[in-house]
């Protein structure tokens, strides 16, 4: 495998110290002395927590490793959040390994493997939980934890390059065979001393330590180890993440936002904390459905949203995203997905009517924005309006004005700005094709509830999207591709003469 992704796992904190260092230390177990072929990967996992020995001080390297003792492991190791949460329910107390399973059956580990197969037909764990691993069903593991971290796995050129070395190559069955090549292309695995990979011998806890080891060394491992800045708090159906840092005086505001680039994709409204510049949310359109993205620096405050059912609110499955472990969290054809980098941030995707796969991807699509800060000035407004509210984001800025029972309205962004739905009247701005969308609804009219959308703050009304009661005129600068999107009750002529005011 050409390209490995980068280690962060407290697995493997112990890699830099040189091996005459660790030799020099005593051994954490009496089988295990450092002339052991496998001695250093057995001392990383047990200083790490991963493995442990018997009562009576040994390892017993030799000794088979089950399906639960292996899940433990791999649970332990990437989804160490969601095991502990786990081991609280009633069912781990009267059987050990319930955390563990559940855990890696839960973000598709142990898809494909005799006993996944088995539990998904019957519902029920079977007895082989608690028997040997054959190499079939590790090989299956690895490949499916690699998967699920997205990890960039062999070219399917490589995979058919090692299938000549392995002898036995066409007794493999055939749902094992990816796994198997893929274990092999990416040195997870190794071939036995007379050329076969010997699929139905059992592993021993040694070589469950190196197979670790080497796994490592291709995946971004999460920092659950790290101190945090947030914590996660379920009351019923509600879900927040809270953090106390007080006193906090941030002197910009979060440079991150979604990168994604999709049709009907666009930016619908901008917020952010104007105390001390903490947090910033950006919500988007997406199709029929929208995503809200939060951002914020540590600070005291809570984000999160209530949920249709406790259920929703307390299951979970944590899910790689730029090589942090995210909280995924699915309500119906709702998602909300949370995560924390290594300096405190908060990320957090709330979507409603869009594909889990949508929020993956806008997800891993977060980047801080490096360019120019835009800035425009409004030269000229009917008489009436004054300055009311602005929300300034380097790439974004959305600007209000108020007079008597409306609001003016300005969004421009680097990134595409979201318009009402239906059809819309094609007009000339300055040279440049713009669309207008005209008011179906008079704000004097004594029913206008089917306005919608419309939210108040303070003295002003900021228009929703499909609001009826405001007019909408959209176009994008030719020369320097910025977004403009203008929302008020005046006419179109008037709404045309603001926009060329704009500079």
């Amino acid at each position: 495998m050409k390209e490995r992704i980068a280690v962060l796992l407290s697995l493997l904190m112990m890699l830099s110290v040189m091996p005459s260092v660790l030799a020099a230390e005593p051994p954490n177990f009496s089988d295990v002395p450092s002339s052991h072929w496998a001695f250093e990967e057995i001392e990383k996992a047990a200083d790490a927590g991963i493995v442990n020995g018997y009562g009576d001080g040994t390892f017993r390297p030799s000794g088979t490793v089950t399906n639960a003792h292996f899940a433990t492991m791999i649970a332990r190791t990437y989804f160490p959040t969601a095991l502990k949460q786990q081991d609280a329910l009633p069912e781990a107390q009267t059987n050990w390994w319930y955390g563990a399973i559940t855990t890696c059956d839960s973000n598709g580990i142990l898809d494909g493997t005799k006993i996944g197969r088995q539990h998904s037909q019957s519902g029920e764990w079977p007895v082989e939980v608690g028997t040997a691993m054959n190499r079939y069903d590790m090989a299956q593991i690895l490949y499916n934890l690699l998967q699920n971290y997205g990890a960039t796995l062999p070219s399917v050129a490589e995979q058919s390059a090692v299938q000549d070395s392995i002898a036995d190559w066409d007794s493999i069955p055939s749902n094992y065979r990816t796994a198997v090549a893929v274990c092999y292309a990416s040195d997870l695995l190794n071939g036995l001393s007379d050329g076969t990979f010997g699929g139905e011998r059992n592993m021993n806890r040694a070589q469950a330590c190196v197979v670790l080891n080497r796994l490592s060394q291709c995946l971004t491992i999460p920092a659950d180890g790290q101190s945090r800045s947030w914590t996660r708090v379920v009351i019923g159906k509600t879900i927040s993440y809270v953090c106390s840092l007080d006193e906090t005086d941030y002197q910009t505001y979060p440079a991150w936002r979604p990168t994604w680039d999709a049709d009907e994709w666009g930016l619908v409204s901008l917020n952010q904390e104007q105390r001390d510049s903490s947090w910033a949310s950006w919500q988007y359109q997406y199709g029929k459905g929208s995503i809200t993205f939060h951002c914020s620096y540590p600070t005291d405050a809570s984000f999160g949203r209530i949920m249709q059912t406790e259920a929703a609110a307390e299951n979970y499955q944590q899910i790689p995203i730029q090589g942090y472990m995210a909280d995924f969290y699915t309500d119906g054809d709702n998602y909300l997905l949370a995560w924390e980098n290594e300096d405190g941030v908060l990320f957090m995707l709330d979507g409603n009517q869009v594909s889990a796969d949508v929020m993956r991807q806008v997800a891993e699509s977060v980047k801080p924005y490096t360019g120019v800060e835009i800035s425009y000035t409004l030269d000229w407004l009917p008489s009436g309006y004054s300055y009311f509210d602005q929300v300034s984001m380097n790439n974004a800025v959305q600007s209000i004005w108020t007079s008597d029972d409306r609001s003016l309205v300005l969004l421009y962004s680097t990134d595409p700005v979201a318009v009402p739905d239906g059809n819309s009247e094609t007009v000339s701005l300055n040279g440049t094709e713009a669309n207008f969308w005209e008011a179906t609804v008079d704000s004097d009219d004594e029913d206008n509830s089917q306005s919608g959308e419309n939210t108040s703050s303070s003295s002003a009304t900021i228009p929703g999207l499909q609001s009826k009661e405001y007019s909408t005129l959209a176009w994008t600068d030719s020369e320097t591709g910025v977004s403009f999107r203008l929302q008020s009750k005046e006419s179109l002529d008037t709404m045309i003469r603001i926009a060329k005011n704009i500079e």
